[in-house]
């Protein structure tokens, strides 16, 4: 049973609203990010850009989630023959 709405299958929001949010929320990410000074950064850690896949390491700011710095994963992977 589905309950998204206000009754069972009925979206709670229309498309078109739903964009709207979206790309208010990331304009406002974008000028968090851009006036952040960025004092506060992660450790390195795995950036997934899907779930499982590594491709690489960043820090990240801790208040504005920009990644600061990137650089590549040196996995060494073994063949087991």
């Amino acid at each position: 049973m589905c309950m998204m709405g206000p009754s069972p299958c009925e979206p709670s929001r229309s498309a078109s609203e739903i964009e709207t949010m979206r790309a208010r929320h990331a304009e406002e990410i974008k000028g968090l990010q851009y006036n952040c000074t960025h004092e506060i950064v992660s450790d390195w850690m795995d950036y997934m850009w899907a779930p499982g896949h590594c491709g690489s390491q960043v820090k990240v700011c801790k208040r504005c989630d920009k990644i600061i710095e990137q650089q590549p994963n040196n996995y060494i992977i073994e063949d087991n023959k």
